[in-house]
C-alpha cells in the first residue's frame, strides 16, 4: 500500500516518518506513539500488523494481530529470557494488548484529526 500521500499529515501531526522506507518502499514502514511506554506500529500486511512496546530497561513486547484485530501471537523479552504466547500469564497478554490497541487509536486519532 502506498502510504506517501499520506506522509505530510503524519509529519504535520507530530510523528517522525522514516524518509528512507518512504523513498525506497513507498509506504511509511511504521510509527512510533507519542505515549509512555512506547509503542511502535508496524505497515499493516494483508495477514494483519505487529506492535513493538518498549518497557523499561531492556524488556520488550511483541505483538502479532490479525486482520480482525484479533492477538495472534505475544513474544515477552524480560531480563534476557524470551516468553512466548501462553507461557505469558493473561491477565499480562491482555494488558499489552490494551496498551498497545490503545495505541493504535490514540496515533489513528492524531493523523486522521490532522486530515480533516
Amino acid at each position: 500500500m502506498n502510504t506517501t500521500q499520506y506522509a505530510e499529515e503524519i509529519k504535520n501531526a507530530g510523528y517522525d516518518v522514516d524518509t528512507v522506507g518512504l523513498k525506497l518502499n513507498n509506504r511509511i514502514d511504521s510509527l512510533q506513539s507519542k505515549g509512555n511506554p512506547s509503542v511502535t506500529i508496524s505497515v499493516p500486511s494483508k495477514n494483519g500488523f505487529e506492535l513493538s512496546i518498549d518497557l523499561k530497561g531492556e524488556d520488550v513486547v511483541q505483538l502479532q494481530f490479525n486482520k480482525e484485530m484479533e492477538l495472534t501471537s505475544c513474544v515477552y523479552y524480560k531480563d534476557g529470557n524470551y516468553l512466548y504466547n501462553e507461557e505469558i500469564e493473561e491477565k499480562l497478554r491482555n494488558k499489552y494488548t490494551k496498551i498497545g490497541i490503545d495505541a493504535v487509536k490514540s496515533v489513528l486519532k492524531d493523523i486522521y484529526s490532522q486530515m480533516s
